[in-house]
């Protein structure tokens, strides 16, 4: 239950703040359908998968749309959309730099000011076919595992 507790204050200001809507399905079905036409550069479009927390052990459903951001390649958007739970659910947007490596995948770095429920920071790497993460919050930690949708 304290696990359960720390997640909810965790994200209580993106579940009270932007629930998930009918505006993010509609978008999130846009996306995918513009992926599935070729129309999404790597890495924008829609991504898909699992978060874990590794104190806790829960896990949950998870998305993401990856835009450009203002910065053109340096800096991204990730507009994300979990559940935790069999209730809760939430989106939450955040904008993140990029570096790209020789290989041609992508290094993310960024956080996020929580206010009073602290700083989350998020740590990934992206590549053509997978988006693997890891975030630390001052309560939890955890993991981010996505794919392209199929």
């Amino acid at each position: 239950m304290k696990h359960l507790t720390t997640h909810l204050l965790l994200f209580l200001p993106f579940l009270l703040s932007n629930c998930a809507s009918p505006a993010y399905n509609a978008k999130w079905k846009s996306e995918v359908a513009a992926h599935e036409a070729g129309a999404r550069p790597f890495p924008t479009g829609p991504w898909t998968g699992t978060w874990a927390s590794l104190p806790s052990g829960h896990t949950g459903p998870l998305r993401c749309i990856v835009s450009a951001g203002d910065d053109g390649e340096k800096e991204y958007e990730f507009h994300y959309w979990a559940r935790w739970g069999k209730f809760f659910q939430g989106t939450f947007e955040v904008e993140y730099a990029v570096e790209e490596h020789p290989d041609g995948s992508l290094s993310v770095t960024g956080s996020q000011d929580l206010g009073p429920f602290g700083t989350y920071r998020h740590t990934g790497t992206l590549t053509e076919d997978a988006f693997h993460a890891e975030f630390t919050a001052d309560k939890d930690k955890g993991t981010f595992d996505m794919t392209r949708p199929e």
